[in-house]
């Protein structure tokens, strides 16, 4: 059974504008040279691997290979699901969010731009009615 929801709907609209905004996060903490997923895998990464291979030695290479692959299924997962919602749109949505987040600290008018074209691209990709500006019909 396929779920179909109306474009332009409320949670659509909400979807898109939290993954703008952690377009926006993710950006900042590029700048600032930290990468989530490298603290992720190094504290996280050894004792779930103490943990699977003590637990299910038969199927630990599997299990390993699965958790370091986490990362890139995860962000192939969330691509998909913006395209869905949105189509290229949405992604470029978020793009403007990275890069909202990667200057905000060196130049703030840049970084608020970016911020205001990510939010406006991501109503438009989902034909928000909370768009600033008139739909035709």
């Amino acid at each position: 059974m396929v779920l179909v929801s109306r474009m332009g709907s409320k949670q659509d609209t909400q979807i898109v504008e939290f993954i703008v905004l952690l377009g926006v996060v993710n950006g900042f903490l590029y700048s600032l040279k930290f990468n989530p997923v490298n603290a992720f895998m190094n504290e996280v990464g050894a004792s779930v691997t103490e943990l699977i291979v003590t637990l299910t030695p038969q199927y630990s290479n599997v299990l390993l290979l699965l958790l370091q692959l986490l990362p890139a299924i995860v962000l192939i997962v969330s691509v998909i699901v913006i395209y869905r919602l949105g189509g290229a749109t949405a992604i470029t949505a978020v793009a403007f969010g990275f890069g909202c987040g990667y200057f905000a600290l060196s130049d703030l008018v840049i970084s608020i731009l970016c911020l205001i074209i990510g939010l406006l691209l991501g109503l438009y990709s989902v034909k928000s009615d909370r768009l600033p500006i008139k739909k035709r019909r």
